[in-house]
């Protein structure tokens, strides 16, 4: 199934101890899907970049940002009031 539905020059399945893996990785690729662990551990990524809050109509919903330190607010006009008003509380009360 793999040939019929695959594009051969998009998909390639590389099985290597390694020296083949370090050699692959040398490489700049669009994306990697890596399986072999003797015990897999869940990870969580902190890749640095640009990290926004995003605030709209679920004002209490935390919404995954997951980022030790927030750069920027993206939220809709409506909400910038009163976004402006609780950072404005927060920061007296810090």
């Amino acid at each position: 199934l793999l040939e019929q539905y695959l594009d051969p020059c998009s998909v390639r399945v590389v099985a290597g101890a390694v020296t083949e893996t370090t050699l692959l990785l040398e490489q700049k690729w669009d994306k990697i899907f890596y399986t072999a662990a003797k015990h897999l551990t869940p990870v969580s990524l902190e890749l640095g970049g640009k990290s926004p809050v995003v605030i709209e109509s679920k004002w209490a919903c935390n919404n995954g940002q997951a980022c030790i330190s927030p750069d920027y607010i993206l939220t809709t006009k409506e909400y910038a009031p009163k976004v402006i008003d609780a950072l404005k509380q927060e920061l007296e009360a810090f």
